[in-house]
């Protein structure tokens, strides 16, 4: 079973230029960055349970916030909250803040060629007291992997995008490792010379990859009769992301009673790119 991760973010009221101002995460689980802050001196970034919300400085034309960090992640939503300091009874009362309704997402491998998520709308309403919605990340089959995450609101309501988020995704496993039997009777008598016997299994991993990985099995443990020889061989065949056919073999008057494999699947996570990896 994955580990689902949320990651709460709480960006305060911060002033700056628009170069681009790196926060944080509580425990190194992300690396926060944004575009500029509406009030240096108020900064108080990755609190659980904040009460306050981030905004941008007043002449960032593109408020940004990117979210990631070195290891591939299968982003799976993100949650967003009206700051908690906004008067939902009055909103003039607001000059400062205000609340997204609709925002970019993009995402990327490298954290330098992003890819188009879409727009989305939050869901916020303070008039119906919608407060906080999750933005659920997969559509149609689609899937979000990456290791950054780029949210850009586009529309609000008030005179500034304030927003306090948290991050939702699954971590990505690069190497899983399990055991592989075959107790089938065709290797239970000999055959005569140069008959090979063979038998497949399929073995599915316990999560899948974001890509195809690589397979490496042997043998762990033989029973074997003392009359017989000791010829077997495995290997792995037709590997998916989602599984692999284990291939015993052995030949002439080996007789096994039961063979026992080990596999290690490992994928290079520098290889894959955004256009390489799978949309399902």
């Amino acid at each position: 079973m994955s580990k689902l991760i949320i990651i709460l973010f709480a960006l305060i009221f911060i002033t700056t230029s628009n170069a681009w101002i790196r926060g944080g995460i509580s425990g190194g689980l992300l690396n926060v960055v944004y575009s500029s802050f509406y009030d240096i001196n108020s900064m108080s970034i990755s609190e659980l349970h904040s009460r306050s919300g981030w905004t941008p400085a007043d002449n960032d034309n593109y408020p940004t916030v990117v979210a990631g960090s070195d290891d591939i992640k299968h982003f799976h939503g993100i949650g967003i909250r009206i700051p908690y300091n906004y008067d939902m009874l009055n909103a003039s009362n607001n000059p400062n803040s205000g609340y997204v309704t609709k925002m970019k997402i993009e995402y990327s491998l490298n954290g330098i060629h992003y890819k188009d998520y879409g727009v989305v709308e939050t869901g916020l309403n303070h008039t119906t007291w919608s407060y906080f919605q999750i933005v659920y990340l997969f559509k149609y089959s689609y899937n979000i992997y990456g290791r950054s995450i780029k949210i850009e609101p586009v529309e609000w309501v008030g005179n500034k995008p304030s927003m306090i988020m948290e991050v939702i995704y699954y971590p990505i496993k690069l190497t899983q490792t399990g055991t592989v039997r075959s107790l089938d009777p065709i290797f239970w008598q000999a055959a005569p010379n140069g008959v090979v016997r063979e038998f497949k299994k399929k073995v599915y991993f316990e999560t899948p990859f974001v890509a195809p990985p690589k397979v490496a099995i042997s043998i762990n443990t033989l029973s074997s009769s003392k009359e017989s020889s000791t010829i077997i061989s495995v290997a792995a065949q037709n590997v998916t992301r989602s599984d692999f056919i284990a291939v015993f073999g052995t030949w002439g008057d080996a007789v096994f009673w039961d063979v026992i494999s080990t596999y290690v699947a490992t994928m290079d996570e520098q290889l894959y790119y955004p256009e390489q990896l799978p949309n399902s």
